[in-house]
């Protein structure tokens, strides 16, 4: 019996966005969780970061997000639960641009930043 290895897919560098929500005052204001305007923010992944998992420093692209809920943060308000359920689809969207079916563990490390 051989065994048949199919030829790996040319590797292109995973999408990266100006994402700020993985950080330790995860739920400050949006304005507060940029360290630079949008327009300066990265657009790419560091090749520094290439052995980092996406997860670990995984963050929210805050333009997704609705006016509403980033309102709310901003007043260090929860959000309705309709809003809630929002934010949880935009998370989920950005999440599987990196990948299409993340763990437990993946979706668990970044909530766990999230609500730090």
């Amino acid at each position: 019996m051989e065994v048949v290895s199919e030829p790996s897919a040319p590797s292109s560098p995973a999408p990266s966005f100006p994402n700020t929500l993985a950080t330790p005052q995860a739920f400050q204001p949006p304005n507060q969780l940029l360290p630079s305007p949008p327009s300066t923010a990265p657009r790419t992944s560091s090749p520094s970061q290439l052995g980092v998992p996406w997860y670990v420093d995984f963050r929210l692209n805050w333009d997704q997000v609705s006016s509403a809920i980033r309102l709310r943060v901003e007043k260090e308000e929860r959000p309705l639960p309709d809003q809630r359920k929002a934010f949880v689809v935009v998370l989920v969207d950005q999440m599987m641009q990196h990948d299409r079916n993340p763990s437990r563990a993946m979706c668990h490390s970044v909530v766990r930043n999230i609500v730090r």
